[in-house]
């Protein structure tokens, strides 16, 4: 079975990035960029190089009714996880290669909304939800004490390495007319 190379396409259909691409137009891209390179870098750490991955961005109305059809929640939430498909096989020289297919669905409005909570910008809320998403499928789980915590410090550390690919640093950024100030959020 010949498997694909890593593939992750982010799918926008509502154009809802432009909400954190807020100063200049290449900043779109600088987050779609941001967003594919830290997805692999955990899935590599995770020695997962081949399948494909879609990050689909959605409003709250469409998260709510993926909630509610696929996991019976009747409600919003900020990420989803949905693997499709994981297969491991032995290469000749005996390696383990992993394929997984997978969607995550993150949204954009609790993005902005939960950022007012932690007093930090709406865009960094965003990727901690692509990363925590992407610890999933990497195998990562937070149903016990024990590990949520191993979880929360994976976050912490792929957080750091999207604020250096971003270059946020302690900075007032200013989205929708709300003044945010951007902190460091985990510990």
């Amino acid at each position: 079975m010949k498997m694909q190379l890593l593939s992750i396409d982010i799918i926008d259909d509502q154009n809802l990035l432009d909400r954190f691409a807020y100063k200049k137009a290449s900043n779109r891209q600088t987050i779609i960029t941001s967003l594919e390179l830290i997805c692999r870098r955990i899935l590599n750490d995770a020695e997962i190089y081949f399948g494909q991955i879609n990050i689909v961005i959605v409003d709250s109305q469409t998260m709510q009714k993926y909630n509610t059809e696929f996991l019976g929640h009747d409600y919003v939430t900020d990420v989803i996880s949905f693997p499709i498909d994981y297969k491991e096989s032995y290469g000749k020289n005996g390696i383990v290669k992993k394929n997984l297919e997978a969607d995550i669905l993150i949204c954009t409005d609790m993005a902005f909304e939960r950022a007012k909570e932690f007093m930090w910008s709406p865009l960094e809320e965003f990727f901690l939800y692509a990363i925590h998403g992407t610890l999933h499928l990497a195998g990562y789980d937070d149903k016990d004490e024990i590990s949520k915590k191993i979880m929360q410090q994976k976050e912490s550390e792929y957080s750091l390495n999207v604020k250096y690919m971003l270059n946020v640093t302690r900075e007032i950024i200013d989205y929708d007319n709300h003044t945010y100030r951007t902190i460091e959020r985990f510990h």
